[in-house]
């Protein structure tokens, strides 16, 4: 509404970014880095071959083009990647162990060291990722955002204000004046009723913004086919959604019943030529197997070892599985019929639609009916739930401001509503910028480049004076800082206002600490490593250290999860409750991950002495 906080504060960033730059060019003008840096010790040890086969950096560089689609999968399969992770961390966790209870005093020491800061350092990362997820969620929908213009008063009890629903004044036109609808609403009550009608009337039309403007489409590619699918389902988004599915996947069953014959034919010749007979046999096998059918598309990497598999049959299975595939694709989806009956309309009308449509056509259709039915009546459930929810929340102010950005909703003919004030209004904000979520995202970035050479100075001074804090010790002060940080969060949401709000001062203030907790430990954290590792496997301790890395990642995605918030269940409606609801949920899980990193600071400060000892700063690897 008014950009000069906005641009304020994108003019400081700029300002920061400007100045690291400058730094790093004086920097590197002034051999901030040697010309050797980066370069291996050894030259000729990368022309030497592996196993005899090829030398050793074309291995490294096959290694990477190999591991780039596997990573690419397990990005994808969440569960899978958790599951590689902790064989692998195990694996590698063992390794390290066993060569450190051989390995001579000093080695096995230095090795502990490592394994015991690696862990710490797991625990931190795992707790600060969650700036990315919890926290930009709690800023979302628990921060107080909006720098109001003023607030209401008791005089204003029973009176009306008009708030327009678009974001930007420049999209207003003559409700310009008007302040905009915004996050200092949430959670309160208007006593004006027509608002949750208007507010599930625009969720359910964005909803089906996507659908209406395939419609068209349809209708262009196939009039006939979308005039018999009218005769299924009486609502306009079953309708077109089902005719869009429908024109694609019909042309790919016919196109597959014209392929099946030359493919029998030469079983060997196919793969490499028919992607879409490759993909449905592929998704006949996992059928026939006892496997779900699949609801997403196959990645690259999926199809490529799909293929794979394909090839390695013998040309007999080949064509066995073939001929079972022509003889099943009639009755593909059938066992979706009865499913479809009950959620489409039922009675005669119904039955007799069926049997016009042709085997190919039921297959897709009954499918299609089951997943869109289900999905638009979600979308209806949600609406309906809007109109009796009896607080304004994220869901219905979402839906405004995504409804003000298509002029032909009808939602968007009332580009502003009435808001009647009640008792409980009384503080509430009006007007003013409010400030997204996701530019709360840039302080911990700003503090990095504001603070990285006050730390690069401390650090350089106090080891002038011989008062350089140990590696350990900096471990154990950044998770200090990091739990205070999250408890600076548990105080904010603690501290909440009546309607579950918190300061933004506490969002400042906590990742201030968090940030602070970074530049003790992430810079000294590969330093260490290369450092105490014995030589002979640097890179393998490396390695396991990014490992760690990685699995908490995986760590943190699965403490986000304990703060979801969304009101699901029943008949799939998804309202987000009150501010006053969700504070607490989040409130209580930063609480505990504070005292969880402060707890694991404290043992950390206790280890500092042995950890210190075992180090051997003063004597030479063997």
């Amino acid at each position: 509404d008014n950009h000069w906080a906005l641009l304020i504060l994108y003019v400081l960033v700029a300002i920061a970014l400007v100045i690291s730059g400058i730094v790093a060019f004086v920097a590197l003008g002034r051999g901030g880095i040697p010309e050797n840096a980066g370069m291996p010790k050894d030259p000729e040890a990368a022309k030497r071959k592996v196993f005899g086969l090829m030398r050793a950096d074309m291995a490294v560089y096959l290694g990477v083009a190999i591991s780039i689609p596997i990573f690419s999968l397990l990005v994808q399969r969440n569960e899978l990647a958790g599951g590689i992770l902790g064989i692998f961390g195990a694996a590698a966790f063992a390794y390290l162990i066993f060569y450190a209870v051989k390995a001579e005093k000093v080695a096995r020491e230095r090795l502990f060291v490592v394994l015991i800061l690696m862990f710490f350092s797991l625990l931190f990362w795992a707790f600060f990722e969650q700036a990315g997820s919890s926290v930009n969620l709690f800023t979302d929908r628990n921060v107080n955002r909006v720098l109001e213009d003023r607030t209401v008063t008791e005089d204003e009890v029973g009176k009306t204000i008009a708030f327009r629903t678009t974001q930007s004044k420049e999209d207003s036109g003559d409700l310009s004046d008007l302040p905009m609808l915004s996050q200092a609403q949430l959670g309160l009550k208007n006593a004006d009723p027509k608002m949750n009608g208007l507010a599930a009337v625009a969720y359910v039309e964005v909803k089906n913004k996507t659908v209406e403007e395939k419609a068209d489409r349809v209708r262009k590619a196939d009039e006939d086919l979308y005039n018999k699918l009218k005769k299924i389902a009486d609502d306009e988004y079953v309708v077109k959604e089902l005719a869009a599915s429908l024109v694609r996947d019909a042309a790919r069953f016919e196109a597959l019943k014209k392929a099946l014959p030359e493919a029998i034919k030469s079983p060997g010749d196919f793969v490499d030529k028919n992607e879409a007979l490759v993909l449905s046999l592929g998704d006949f096998r996992e059928t026939k197997s006892g496997k779900p059918r699949r609801t997403e598309s196959r990645s690259p990497s999926e199809k490529k070892a799909l293929k794979k598999e394909l090839k390695a049959l013998s040309t007999p299975e080949t064509a066995a599985l073939l001929q079972e595939f022509k003889a099943a694709l009639p009755q593909l989806g059938g066992d979706f019929i009865d499913r479809a009956k009950a959620i489409a309309t039922p009675g005669a009308a119904l039955d007799a639609t069926i049997k016009t449509l042709s085997d190919d056509e039921k297959d897709v259709l009954f499918a299609k009916v089951s997943t869109f039915v289900a999905g638009w009546k979600a979308n209806e459930k949600t609406g309906d739930s809007l109109k009796t929810t009896d607080y304004f929340s994220m869901t219905a102010l979402t839906a405004f401001r995504d409804a003000s950005k298509h002029k032909d909703l009808k939602a968007n003919a009332a580009k502003s509503i009435d808001w009647k004030v009640t008792k409980g209004n009384v503080g509430m904000g009006v007007g003013g910028t409010e400030i997204p979520a996701s530019v709360f995202q840039a302080i911990n970035p700003i503090y990095i480049i504001l603070f990285g050479l006050v730390f690069t100075w401390l650090w350089s001074f106090l080891g002038s004076k011989g008062m350089e804090p140990s590696t350990p010790f900096k471990f154990a002060l950044g998770l200090l800082q990091l739990g205070l940080g999250f408890g600076a969060f548990w105080y904010g949401a603690h501290t909440a206002d009546g309607r579950g709000m918190s300061s933004m001062s506490w969002i400042f203030l906590g990742y201030l600490l968090q940030t602070t907790g970074e530049l003790c430990l992430s810079p000294v954290g590969l330093s260490m490593v290369t450092r105490l590792s014995p030589k002979v496997i640097v890179s393998t301790v490396m390695g396991a250290w990014f490992l760690a890395t990685a699995f908490s990642n995986f760590l943190a995605s699965m403490i986000a999860k304990l703060t979801g918030v969304s009101h699901g269940g029943d008949g799939g409606a998804q309202v987000l409750p009150a501010p006053t609801d969700t504070v607490n949920i989040y409130g209580d899980v930063f609480g505990k991950i504070a005292i969880a990193a402060m707890v694991s600071a404290g043992i950390c400060f206790l280890l500092v002495p042995v950890l210190k000892r075992w180090m051997h700063e003063n004597e030479e690897q063997n």
